[in-house]
């Protein structure tokens, strides 16, 4: 509901980019009357394609090998409607250029959607992939981890719009790029 409702009006053929997708894409891959194509993407692709092919599961869309940092080298700008992004931007190496990368992949009056829970770097004591935070304040986002700290909102555009909100738990993190 939250990534059809961040939808450009009048829009039939959507493109969606899932950044972090993992072995499956969590997206509803049919909407009436609109052709929807998905793009998932996760360092990880080659991993969780043995583990699936071990498992005799075959995904409807295969997840692509790519990396959050390299959205921007291997995508051409402005090439989605939405970027979706959960639950993986704290286990990136480097967060901020995910974000930028995602940003420029994404179509002009289009969103990037962040949806993650808060400071889960902390949470998880900086284990395994979780070595880093993310929260909201005042509709500000700041990603930081032990070592660096951004503020999201100085690293964008002027024009830019950051909105958050709560929804069903998690931070939902919704930057629109300028028309």
């Amino acid at each position: 509901e939250h990534i059809v409702r961040n939808l450009a009006q009048g829009i039939r053929n959507v493109t969606i980019l899932d950044a972090g997708a993992g072995p499956l894409t969590i997206l509803g891959k049919v909407w009436p009357g609109h052709e929807v194509e998905i793009v998932p993407i996760d360092e990880l692709a080659d991993e969780y394609a043995a583990i699936l092919h071990w498992h005799s599961v075959v995904p409807l869309i295969p997840t692509i090998k790519c990396s959050m940092e390299h959205i921007g080298e291997r995508f051409p700008e402005s090439s989605f409607d939405i970027v979706y992004c959960r639950n993986a931007l704290d286990h990136c190496t480097d967060p901020i250029a995910s974000v930028l990368g995602m940003f420029n992949v994404v179509k002009p009056g289009c969103v990037v959607l962040l949806d993650h829970e808060t400071n889960e770097g902390e949470n998880e004591h900086y284990t395994g992939l979780h070595q880093w935070n993310i929260v909201t304040m005042d509709n500000r986002v700041s990603i930081w981890g032990k070592d660096a700290a951004n503020e999201l909102d100085d690293l964008l555009p002027v024009g830019t719009d950051i909105n958050v909100s709560v929804y069903k738990g998690w931070n939902l993190i919704t930057i629109r790029k300028p028309k």
